[in-house]
């Protein structure tokens, strides 16, 4: 197992309801299982998100203007490849960002800092 795959995996452990998709509160069963067990696949875009999140400022508190979903899109033109949802979660999360789930959803606000600061592609 490697380094990004030890990270990665340790986050998610850290974390019952983190999928690939983003939070599953609530969620179990079998399907809920397959989408933890499916982690591994994700590496790739669990190391573009954090590449993309290495070059974004944090701010102290979570930053209500955009949510994860909005996050992982920039990520993705910035990288040039896919970035799931969770992934981008699990990024934030490994490397200290605050991260508060938002309730029925799969979404997080992310102590990020504002768009201007965002690293452009």
């Amino acid at each position: 197992m490697g380094e990004m795959e030890k990270a990665l995996l340790q986050v998610v452990n850290g974390h019952a309801f983190l999928t690939w998709r983003g939070f599953e509160t609530g969620a179990a069963g079998a399907e809920f299982q397959n989408l933890r067990k499916a982690w591994p696949d994700h590496i790739g875009e669990f190391s573009r998100a954090l590449d993309w999140l290495q070059c974004v400022p944090p701010r102290l508190t979570v930053n209500r203007d955009f949510d994860s979903y909005r996050l992982k899109h920039a990520a993705e033109h910035w990288a040039g490849g896919y970035v799931s949802n969770g992934a981008l979660i699990a990024a934030a999360l490994h490397l200290g960002f605050v991260v508060e789930p938002i309730a029925g959803s799969l979404n997080a606000y992310i102590s990020v800092s504002g768009e201007t600061k965002w690293p452009k592609s």
